[in-house]
């Protein structure tokens, strides 16, 4: 364990913590130095959660509140064997660069499940997998973390606190999920107590618009259940438990490498996503165009928060209002299942066969080749070395089974590029335009979003 920990924790990581163990507990800040006073962040009469620089403060909240859930963030060895001899049990957590919690998990286990919620998509990611499973194998998992605290709740009953009953299971790890109003927090569960990967995973929403998403993915995945082949799809274990979590069953185990690069293999998946679905509708028909519109009124009219990127996400709603009125809306395009975040990091590609998870954003009226321009454009714009997005979707269009599509549909390429972009970027230039702060990656997406639509404008709806 550090002898000095890096941070403290914040107010916006105790408000998951509550969110987990407790949503309705009493939440007691006091920070490390004393900068500010202590505050309630909620109340109730039930459950006292408490975060506290105090061992002794931290003791004696437990005896208050036997069945409170009470987190003492370490700062030194020292504290050590009085709370391990009061009860409590030891997690280390990972930040993610912006300083908030990104992973949690408890002390004392041999396998770093945690990396199974980790994007190894660079080189640098890959090294640091091969660093952590070092740590782990060695007894030094400490070493790999940002920081540890003591919890007098164990991770067995924050997880049939949330199933409202028993699931055995010999590991976890908590991905704490992306901070906005689709947040949602993610337990990765080894039932079986062997493999490298988890078997399970738990999923909880937290932000406003999570549940929804959460419900939407078990809707999907109980129609496709027995519709697709040729894709491994994850199976609904409990459905709609304790605050509309979920409980899946595992695609498999990640490689160490993951293609970044769109292929045959995905190519495959998508026709076998399309052909149990496919049908043809009228573009103005379509929810996700209309979505889109009324997304862009609402960013032309404003207000914008302030919180330094409502001057790109101003130029783009003129963008997006420009290539929206150029739409034709008259014609008819072919539609299918689409997964909406088709990316590398959202499926497992082995030899020969491909795992697709996260279908919380899954819809049956997408016009086909969303997800194809979709992968494409992530992994150009959030990774590094993919800037060459004009090549990169031609070499995708050019992929046998997707040149075929494009022929026997009668799919206008341009058309449909146009109505992702309006779909995808409206929809999350209004999530971003909502929140008061944002990470580095919504910068990136504004700008590339931006130099797609003004190159489609510029040559008059032909791009490719």
């Amino acid at each position: 364990m550090h002898s000095a920990m890096k941070a403290s924790l914040r107010v916006d990581d105790v408000e998951v913590l509550a969110f987990l163990w407790d949503p309705e507990a009493k939440i007691v800040v006091h920070p490390a130095h004393g900068a500010e006073p202590a505050r309630p962040l909620r109340t109730s009469s039930r459950a006292h959660f408490v975060l506290t620089d105090s061992t002794l403060t931290a003791l004696r909240a437990r005896r208050a509140a036997p069945n409170a859930a009470v987190v003492f963030d370490a700062k030194n060895a020292c504290d050590a064997p009085g709370l391990l001899a009061e009860g409590f049990h030891r997690f280390h957590y990972v930040r993610a660069p912006g300083g908030a919690i990104r992973w949690i998990f408890p002390a004392g286990h041999n396998r770093p499940l945690h990396l199974a919620l980790h994007n190894a998509q660079t080189i640098k990611a890959a090294l640091y997998k091969a660093f952590v499973r070092a740590c782990f194998l060695s007894g030094n998992e400490h070493l790999c973390s940002s920081g540890t605290w003591y919890c007098s709740f164990s991770p067995r009953e924050l997880v049939s606190g949330l199933m409202d009953s028993e699931l055995a299971f010999h590991g976890s790890a908590i991905f704490t999920g992306t901070p906005g109003d689709d947040r949602k927090a993610t337990i990765a569960l080894s039932v079986s107590g062997s493999g490298d990967g988890p078997t399970h995973f738990l999923k909880v929403p937290v932000g406003r618009h999570s549940a929804r998403l959460v419900s939407n993915e078990v809707a999907v995945l109980e129609r496709l259940s027995n519709a697709v082949r040729g894709v491994t799809l994850p199976t609904v274990q409990v459905a709609r438990a304790t605050r509309g979590s979920i409980l899946l069953g595992s695609v498999g185990v990640a490689p160490p490498w993951s293609s970044r690069r769109f292929g045959l293999a995905h190519a495959r998946a998508l026709l076998a996503l399309y052909e149990p679905f496919l049908t043809t509708r009228k573009t103005a028909e379509l929810e996700l165009v209309s979505q889109a519109m009324d997304a862009i009124r609402t960013l032309r009219s404003g207000p914008l928060a302030y919180n330094g990127l409502e001057a790109g996400i101003s130029a783009l709603a003129i963008d997006l209002e420009h290539v929206a009125a150029a739409i034709d809306l008259d014609r008819r395009v072919p539609v299918a299942l689409g997964h909406c975040d088709f990316t590398p990091w959202n499926m497992i590609v082995g030899d020969g066969s491909i795992g697709i998870y996260d279908w919380e954003l899954a819809r049956f009226d997408v016009p086909l080749l969303y997800d194809l321009f979709h992968f494409v454009l992530q992994t150009s714009l959030l990774l590094p070395g993919r800037r060459n997005l004009k090549e990169l979707i031609r070499c995708a269009l050019a992929i046998a089974p997707i040149r075929a599509l494009i022929h026997e549909r009668g799919i206008d390429v341009n058309h449909h590029f146009a109505l992702y972009l309006l779909a995808h970027a409206s929809r999350y230039a209004l999530q971003f335009a909502r929140q008061s702060s944002v990470h580095a990656q919504a910068h990136w997406l504004v700008d590339g979003w931006r130099r797609c639509l003004q190159e489609l404008r510029s040559t008059h709806g032909n791009l490719y």
